[in-house]
């Protein structure tokens, strides 16, 4: 085992130590040496050959990694789509295959001003990161998990978009009861693992109302079917984020819809939009 406390040891072994001992990505382990040393994750390139000094209490670090503690819920931040968000063990972790659904968007968005709608909203990074190239666009996030808005609320502050959304507190399946106005665009991550997937154990540290969900992970996508058409305004278009190997079964559930599939780098379905 590295001494990682010794006072010779430099950040790139302390590195390559987070990547071994912890399987650790790149990403995430340079993560925690800019966490722990206070230096700027996109400046740690500048210091690999510097002797590794940590700021916080690094044996807590490591205890927790130990634990499986994810690494956003150690640093309480995780960047998406080029911003930083305040994570915590309320919210789900955003992920970089969410990104896609972000640059679906951004893509087919002709109008220049509007209105945006997301289910689920969780740490609000879909909406945030819209709401921040969409200069002119105005949204709302809705999520049943109170405490989960809270961290939506303190992004949107932090990334000065307060004044452009607002958040409610409710279950995106009754949608219609919290929500009266039609929107542009509607977004919508909803929780699509089954109960019967295969699925990594680390994910079990995440919040499980945000993850897990019945009839082979289809749940929300079928409640949904009856109510978005509605909220969506004429010409509107709903995106969805998929599960791996759900698109034969919702081109069934949406047969009658104006659907279409988009894939992610790896080759999976990832993304289906609905055109009203």
């Amino acid at each position: 085992m590295l001494p990682v406390f010794g006072k010779n040891n430099r950040i790139i072994d302390v590195l390559s130590y987070l990547e071994s001992h912890f399987a650790l990505s790149r990403s995430d382990a340079l993560d925690i040496i800019s966490f722990a040393t206070k230096i700027a994750y996109s400046k740690l390139h500048f210091y690999y050959f510097s002797v590794f000094t940590p700021k916080q209490n690094f044996c807590n670090i490591l205890a927790k990694l130990e634990q499986k503690v994810p690494v956003a819920y150690i640093t309480g931040r995780r960047e998406f789509y080029g911003l930083e968000f305040v994570v915590t063990p309320d919210v789900l972790i955003p992920r970089v295959e969410s990104e896609m659904l972000v640059k679906s968007v951004l893509d087919n968005t002709v109008k220049s001003s509007g209105t945006i709608l997301d289910l689920g909203t969780g740490s609000g990074c879909l909406l945030i990161s819209l709401l921040f190239n969409l200069k002119k666009y105005k949204g709302v996030g809705l999520d049943i998990s109170y405490n989960a808005l809270k961290i939506a609320r303190q992004n949107a502050i932090n990334l000065d978009i307060y004044d452009r959304c607002s958040f409610v507190c409710g279950d995106m399946t009754e949608v219609n009861f919290f929500i009266k106005n039609k929107f542009d665009v509607i977004v919508c991550n909803p929780p699509y693992i089954s109960y019967d997937d295969d699925y990594e154990n680390s994910i079990l540290n995440e919040p499980k109302q945000a993850l897990f969900t019945h009839e082979k992970g289809l749940f929300f996508y079928k409640k949904l079917l009856s109510k978005l058409n509605k909220l969506c305004k004429r010409d509107g278009i709903i995106f969805f984020e998929i599960g791996r190997g759900q698109k034969a079964e919702l081109e069934y559930i949406y047969r009658n819809e104006n659907i279409s599939f988009l894939k992610d780098l790896s080759g999976n379905y990832r993304i289906m939009t609905w055109k009203n």
